[in-house]
């Protein structure tokens, strides 16, 4: 979607986009990992355009390498790959959960810097776009927490 625009406009654009990026690459692999796919398939599944910054065949290395081991492995080489997000955490969920809530708060932030920005520039509306997006996100999980009878605690925990 990035494509036409070039120049300044892209860059804004991207610092808004790419902390979501980096997280939809990291939670792709930490899923695949537990799923045991084939680092073959898991390479070909990757976009093959560079994006973002994010180096896809460093992805692809650190996920073949870290496929028999344990999840904290593949966390703790994830972590120098990727510039955004945070990856931490003992255990699948654990790790899975903080780059959710890492590359959610990292979104926030730069769509909200985008604010102070050039009134009409992409990232502008790509800001307003995420930001409707999270909210709409935030109420769900804040409704549906209720629902199971969360605790409030739990509920903060629970949105971005």
């Amino acid at each position: 979607a990035l494509e036409p625009i070039g120049g300044q406009d892209r860059t804004d654009a991207e610092k808004v986009l790419c902390p979501l990026v980096e997280g939809w690459a990291s939670l792709a692999a930490f899923q695949a990992w537990a799923l045991r796919v084939n680092p073959r398939t898991f390479a070909r599944a990757l976009p093959q355009r560079p994006l973002c910054g994010v180096r896809w065949a460093s992805l692809a290395e650190a996920y073949e390498r870290n496929l028999g081991v344990d999840v904290v492995s593949l966390a703790t080489e994830l972590s120098q790959v990727m510039s955004r997000v945070k990856v931490e955490g003992r255990g699948l969920r654990d790790v899975m959960s903080s780059v959710r809530r890492s590359a959610g708060v990292a979104a926030v932030r730069s769509a909200m810097a985008a604010f102070e920005g050039y009134p009409y520039s992409p990232a502008l509306i790509a800001a307003a776009l995420l930001l409707l997006t999270i909210d709409v996100d935030n109420l769900r999980a804040t409704l549906l927490g209720i629902g199971l009878g969360l605790t409030p605690a739990e509920l903060e925990a629970a949105i971005i």
